[in-house]
This record gives C-alpha cells, structure tokens and sequence, in this order.
C-alpha cells in the first residue's frame, strides 16, 4: 500500500520530483522517502525521482556568509537551492512535456553506504573544536490514530547522510560551495544555553568556517585542511568553483545562467587569500 497504490493500478500517475535538503534527515526522517519499516532500501517507481540537496538548511540561507543566530550554539548555514531547484524545474518540464528522461537520483542508500544510523561515527563527521554531534533526531513512531489519544507503537528507524573529511554530506547534489568548501556546512543545528541547550535548533542548518591558514588549522588542533592549503590562490578557487558548476550542467542539475552567478560570487567572496 501507499500513496501511488491507485494511480499504479490505473497507470495515470503524475511524474514525481522529490527533493530535500540537509536538515529534513534531522528533522523529519527524510530517509523514509527511500528505505521500507525495517529500514532496507526500496526500489523507486519509474515515474519518481528523489534528490538531496546535500549540506544544505531547510530555509534558505540568507547572505553569503554563515551569520549568528542567538538561540543556536553555531552559526547558520547561508547555503541556498534555487540554482538546482531551477534545473530540476526545468528537467520537470521536459520530462512531462516532450518524454525527456530526467537527471538520475542523488539521494543517500544503504547499497551505497551514504545512509546510516545517525552517531557520529557512522557518519563520518570529524571532531571539530567546540561542535557537538547531535545525539538527538527528531523520530516517528508507529501511531494509531483510531482511538483518542492516539497510541504509539515502535518507532520507525531512520537514518542520515554520511559526511566527508570535511563534514559536508557525500551522496545528493553537491552545490559548487560544498564541493570547492570554505566550510563545513549541516542541515542541523544545536540549541544553545538556555534555549534547550543540545536540542536540534530551527531549520537554518550551520556552518563552521575552514581556518584560513595552515597556522591556524595547527593552533586550533582543527583537523580540517585550511583555505590556504586548498587553495593555492583565490583565482585557483574560483576556476574550481567553475569547474564543479559546469559538471553539473552536464548532468543537468544546473543551467548555464546559474553557473554565471556561481563563478561571479566566488570572485567576489572574500576567502582570506589573495
């Protein structure tokens, strides 16, 4: 059973766009969207495609700079969607109108080992001076809602992304500023003290900058490469930046116009170096 039960039967089922960010694993189970009640991957309708909008907060960042936020212990993630939400609308499009087959899935699983209990050492997520790894998610549980109050039952498993050296999530679409980092960016938050200090905070996600030199990196015992070791100077970035943005064109997770504005504030971003 589920929500395509009819239409599958009937064959009149509409074509499915399904995209998350970052913070819907933490704060609404989004792995429910690929795996079943015992928590194995499914197997995907032809007419479904779901997509991860990796490291990224459910609300749109805003500015182009993580930003403090008095009731979270980091700061906010600015990461924002429209670039690939445009192409994705437009692959949507296609798809419907003239039969074009559309970018696969980037979505986490278990068959590729980027889906996994939600502990810090299944993830992968470094140890970061002064960042707690959530030891909270926000669960589901089997409800029965035919009598009042409703009843609870088991709950259901969920999962998370796992994160590479740097924290920023592996599988789903990986905007140009999580594949040419100057941070770590999450879709979780924690709260801070004295506003359910450990709790998961909000939907703005955070980001935790990249110490900018190497002498940095040391002093602070960061176990991240700084921006000066990434980067060998700021031009370098930004031909970086490019490059990533033009490679998701090619998988049509991009267009053209976007990848402009990507090389555009990457040439403009103040990144510590020259």
């Amino acid at each position: 059973d589920g929500i395509l039960k009819r239409c599958l039967e009937s064959d009149t089922c509409p074509k499915v766009f399904h995209t998350d960010t970052g913070t819907e694993f933490w704060q609404a189970r989004s792995s429910l969207v690929v795996t079943d009640t015992a928590g194995r991957d499914i197997e995907l309708p032809d007419n479904v495609r779901v997509y991860l909008m990796a490291s990224t907060p459910h609300s749109e960042g805003f500015g182009e700079v993580p930003y403090p936020v008095e009731h979270c212990q980091q700061l906010a993630n600015p990461l924002q969607n429209g670039g690939p939400m445009r192409a994705l609308l437009h692959a949507l499009d296609q798809w419907v109108r003239e039969g074009v087959e559309p970018p696969d899935s980037e979505f986490p699983s278990h068959a590729d080992g980027t889906l996994v209990i939600a502990d810090q050492g299944s993830t992968g997520f470094p140890s970061i001076p002064g960042v707690s790894f959530p030891d909270v998610i926000n669960g589901l549980r089997v409800t029965d809602y035919s009598m009042y109050p409703p009843t609870e039952g088991s709950s259901y498993p969920v999962f998370v992304p796992t994160v590479d050296e740097d924290g920023n999530d592996i599988a789903g679409i990986r905007l140009p500023d999580v594949s040419v980092p100057l941070a770590t960016y999450m879709g979780w938050n924690l709260g801070s003290e004295g506003f359910a200090k450990g709790s998961l905070c909000s939907v703005i996600g955070s980001a935790i900058p990249f110490p900018v030199t190497k002498s940095d990196q040391q002093k602070s015992a960061d176990p991240r490469v700084s921006i000066e070791e990434r980067y060998a100077t700021h031009e370098a970035y930004v031909k970086q930046v490019e490059d990533v943005a033009n490679r998701l064109v090619e998988k049509r997770l991009l267009l053209e116009d976007d990848v402009k504005q990507y090389v555009e504030m990457a040439r403009k971003r103040d990144i510590g170096i020259e």
